[in-house]
Order: C-alpha cells, then structure tokens, then sequence
C-alpha cells in the first residue's frame, strides 16, 4: 500500500528510522533497517516480514512489481529526505524497516556442536562476513558475544548480504558458558589463537564435530574464554603477515567444519 509522499526533512517519521541507527534504539524498538534491492528479494526469498519500505521516485518506478510483493507500506521519499534516512555512499533509493529475524535469539532450545564463535569481534564487516560465509558453508550456529558488532547494524546486514535473516544466531551474555555446554554435549571447541602451544589446523587434529572461537581483531580470544576450551588452535602461515583477518581465519576454520560434515553436499 503506498502512502503519502515525505517531502521535509523534518519529519516525525523520518526522524524516527533515523534513531533506528543506535542499537539501544533497535533493542527498545525491535526494528532495523537495511538498504538495497538485493536485500529486499532477500526478505523475500526467506518469507521475513518489512513492516515499511522508504523509496525514491525513481527507485518505485525501477522496482515496484519486487516492492508489491514484500506486502508492506511503501512510503515514497524526495531524494533529500532519503539522503537523510541512508547509510549508502551510493544508494539505490530503497530503504527497509523490519521487525528483529526470529532466527536471532538469545535463548536457544538446543546445543549446535558446528558452530563458529565470535568473542568480541568489533567490525560490523567482519561479523557480516562471518555470518554469510557460515549460511554458504552449512555452519550450525553462529554465537556472539554481547560486545561484539550488533548483527544488525546496517553494515553488518550489508555484509551478510542478507544471511542475518536465515542463519542461526545466538547472542550470549556469557561466552564461556556457551563454550562449557557445547563440549558438555560432546563437541569440542578450539580457541583461535597464536600460541605456541596451539595446535596446528590439519585434517588430523580435528575431531568430526568441533567449533572455533574466533577472537577481538586486536586482543584475541579473552583468557577467560580460551581456558574452557578443548584446546587452542592455529592456521599455519608464513612470517610476511602477523595475522590473519576475523572473517579471513573464520572461514577457514568453516571451510574445515564441511570438510568433516559428511550431511552437507
């Protein structure tokens, strides 16, 4: 249903998905938003409710039968008012508001013993990352700390490419016990890190079910974490970097998790 067009910058509305951009504000709302078409065929593809869709003339002209599908309000905007509203350096002109994925949770029914972990991991680029590549790689879970990048920030959607609204994600208040209840239910999990006493990643050192926790870009895994793990583990590499990337060294350790999934294709 198309409503009336937004002229003024000023407006209630507007100015209300633009809080949107705090997380406290999404927590209390239980909304985000997320920009592009791409990631409106994505709500569609995966059956998840937009409860308003912003959109430019041009982009109502360009996209409208793909809008008239989500089912939703459709608000169009003047260009100003949709530079207010964006994140985009080059916008298409389409913004979505959407209630919180049931998909992400903080409370989960059951332990995933294939899951990838992320202990305070900042970058709302390398979350996303992350996200996408365990939904392309059949990873069971994915787990945050509370610190890490809010999964649904705007760039953190952007990044997943629209993975946030179809991955299993747990938000955790308490790593460790996460941890503790995954080698409880007979997993085994490995801290990424780059001790000496770390264990060198190759197809023999690994067990058929084991997550990894990937830490902070800057810190690492916190002590507290990596000392109830199974074990510490590494990727070799040669001496001309210091370290790998988040989301780099999170897929490989996912690209090893399939390597033993014999259920995935």
């Amino acid at each position: 249903m198309e409503t009336e067009r937004i002229t003024s910058r000023a407006n209630e509305t507007v100015k209300a998905v633009v809080r949107l951009r705090e997380r406290a504000e999404r927590e209390r709302r239980r909304l985000f938003f997320c920009e592009g078409v791409h990631l409106a065929e994505e709500f569609l593809r995966h059956n998840r409710p937009v409860e308003r869709v912003f959109v430019t003339d041009a982009a109502l002209k360009a996209h409208g039968a793909l809008l008239s599908k989500l089912g939703c309000q459709v608000t169009p905007v003047t260009p100003e008012v949709y530079a207010k509203l964006s994140e985009e350096k080059a916008p298409q002109g389409l913004l979505l508001v959407a209630p919180y994925p049931e998909n992400i949770s903080e409370h989960k029914p059951s332990v995933k013993r294939r899951c990838i972990l992320l202990d305070g991991v900042r970058d709302p680029g390398n979350v996303g990352t992350v996200i996408r590549t365990a939904a392309a790689l059949g990873v069971e879970r994915v787990v945050l700390s509370r610190d890490c990048a809010d999964v649904l920030a705007c760039k953190t959607v952007r990044a997943s490419m629209g993975a946030v609204l179809c991955a299993d994600i747990l938000l955790t208040a308490d790593l460790a016990a996460e941890v503790c209840a995954i080698i409880k239910s007979g997993g085994a999990v490995y801290a990424a890190m780059l001790s000496g006493d770390a264990v060198t990643l190759s197809a023999d050192s690994l067990p058929a079910d084991f997550s990894v926790v990937i830490g902070n870009e800057g810190q690492g895994v916190r002590p507290d974490v990596a000392a109830v793990c199974t074990g510490c583990i590494r990727i070799p590499q040669t001496d001309r970097a210091e370290s790998l990337n988040a989301a780099v060294a999170a897929a490989i350790f996912m690209w090893e998790m399939r390597k033993t999934d014999e259920s995935v294709p």
